[in-house]
């Protein structure tokens, strides 16, 4: 399962100094699905040969 951070936990998460394990456990946290958006992408996004901003454009109807 992939982590997703808030933004204010990037900066700690990244830290290459941050090595206590304690301090960056409680980043894995679930993220609450009311803090995300779902929609419908094209499916571009279906070949790694298309790395454009439009593979995560909502799909037109």
């Amino acid at each position: 399962m992939p982590v997703i951070l808030r933004q204010k936990d990037e900066e700690k998460w990244l830290d290459p100094d941050l090595r206590d394990v304690s301090k960056l456990l409680p980043l894995l946290a679930p993220y609450s699905s009311k803090e995300m958006d779902a929609y419908e992408v094209s499916t571009i996004v279906n070949s790694p040969q298309n790395d454009d901003p439009q593979c995560i454009a909502p799909a037109k109807a």
